[in-house]
């Protein structure tokens, strides 16, 4: 393919950034926030000090830069209804950065319209947004880290800043960084690379104490997902975050090591330090639980390879392989123009219709509670909170084992219709069988969405009494 001049490029690239920018606002306007959107926003708004917001954070397991960012946001004048504006501000930052990459050009064209950029990051608030960005700023720095590794490491706290998964990744680097650290010692080379160690030092200990803060307090009782796929668990996530989801384990196993077989014979450089930088990253997935939204670090992980890593030749298998690395990329369009159809088409939470009903019956002085965390989507829409049976009144679900919820996640079905008491019950948690006696239930559907189809239901259930 003959490559544009840089004027041309320059063309391309706004027209790109343009149809970017309009794609996402299209989609986000039409989104409906879920718990996870909801939870960072109450959090925010709920919070008036940094100390505060910082404590509230440490439930959540997740260092508190995006909370700040959406803190800040909220100050400067930023609506509910305008939340998605804070992650595409995010991939807009990420498109930008990526064009100033070495990825070949119609890479560049075509890779802000896959999936996790165009739709999953863009559309949906969470803190995965900041992923991309960071992830290009890294891989900017990453070819001048020996001359200038200020912007490297830099990026690399960033990162962390994003989430555990992101502690992970910034972790595999600083451990490549090392490993080279300690064969320039047993090679006897020169000191002349001081200032790398003393970064990589400084780096290490700044990360480890992020670490430390996303350690949940003792009574915390957040979830650990664990691995749905057993065995198998690395295979399903390779396919999933690089193809799409497959339920065979047969297809997926097959499909999953045709693609590491592919990056094997792709990559004839850096292998070993693909290897540091995803086992790790690999291992915690199966600890933590293998959920698609946190595939994010792997995508773009992903990405960094393929700008960095490539092979560089002209013979008839390269362009045969180059080719199939872009219909990979044109298949991730293909999801991400998916996920974004539907997104815009239907209902992403039911939160924002149920919200109506519940707005009818708090006006006439009905006591209203909450069985469960996903009843939080509804709160961002009053300005205070509106659940009786939340600690201390506050509009977040706070993830801790001391509070007073009668939910789903730690009761059966019987004990928490047994123990509900209120004029309204807000369930969000739906996939559980369970039955209000004396009350009418109101179904609003909503549907999550992950490339070509559905990643969970999200219908907002309302019981009201009779």
């Amino acid at each position: 393919m003959k490559e544009p001049s840089k004027k041309e490029q320059r063309i391309i690239f706004a027209i790109t950034f343009l149809l970017f920018i309009a794609q996402g606002f299209f989609v986000g306007i039409h989104h409906e926030p879920w718990a996870d959107e909801a939870q960072a926003w109450l959090i925010a708004r709920d919070n008036h000090t940094l100390t505060d917001l910082i404590n509230a954070v440490r439930y959540e397991g997740t260092p508190a830069l995006w909370h700040i960012v959406v803190k800040l946001s909220q100050i400067c004048g930023l609506t509910y209804q305008f939340f998605f504006l804070l992650p595409l501000f995010f991939s807009a930052l990420g498109v930008l950065l990526l064009f100033r990459t070495k990825a070949p050009w119609y890479w560049k064209v075509f890779l802000p319209f896959t999936y996790y950029i165009a739709y999953q990051n863009t559309v949906v608030a969470r803190s995965y947004s900041m992923v991309f960005p960071i992830m290009m700023l890294l891989s900017l720095n990453y070819e001048r880290r020996k001359k200038k590794p200020l912007g490297y490491y830099l990026s690399l706290i960033l990162l962390a800043l994003t989430s555990s998964y992101g502690i992970i990744v910034s972790g595999s680097f600083l451990l490549y960084e090392y490993i080279g650290v300690i064969r320039e010692w047993m090679n006897k080379k020169s000191e002349a690379d001081k200032k790398k160690v003393y970064f990589l030092l400084a780096s290490t200990v700044i990360i480890f104490f992020i670490g430390l803060m996303v350690i949940p307090p003792a009574d915390c009782k957040a979830i650990i997902g664990g691995d749905q796929h057993g065995f198998f668990g690395i295979f399903w996530i390779i396919t999933t975050t690089f193809i799409f989801w497959i339920q065979s384990p047969i297809i997926y196993c097959a499909v999953a090591l045709v693609l590491m077989a592919f990056a094997a014979f792709y990559f004839k450089r850096g292998r070993s330090q693909i290897i540091v930088y995803v086992v790790p990253l690999l291992s915690y997935y199966l600890f933590m639980g293998d959920n698609v939204w946190h595939l994010t670090y792997l995508y773009y992980l992903g990405i960094f390879f393929l700008i960095h890593f490539r092979r560089e030749s002209e013979d008839y298998g390269f362009r045969v392989m180059e080719g199939i690395v872009f219909l990979l990329i044109i298949l991730q369009c293909v999801c991400g123009f998916a996920a974004g159809f539907m997104d815009a088409k239907n209902s992403y939470s039911g939160s924002e219709k149920a919200t109506e009903l519940i707005a009818k019956y708090r006006e006439q002085g009905a006591t209203i509670v909450a069985t469960d965390y996903l009843a939080t989507a509804v709160q961002p829409y009053f300005r205070e909170n509106i659940f009786e049976n939340h600690q201390e009144k506050q509009s977040y679900y706070v993830w801790s084992a001391q509070n007073n919820y009668s939910d789903l996640y730690n009761c059966s079905p019987k004990e928490v219709a047994k123990k509900m008491q209120g004029d309204v019950i807000v369930q969000g948690k739906n996939e559980i069988n369970i039955r209000f006696e004396g009350y009418k239930k109101y179904v609003f559907q909503g549907e999550q969405y992950y490339k070509f189809g559905s990643a969970g239901c999200l219908d907002m259930i309302i019981w009201v009494k009779q």
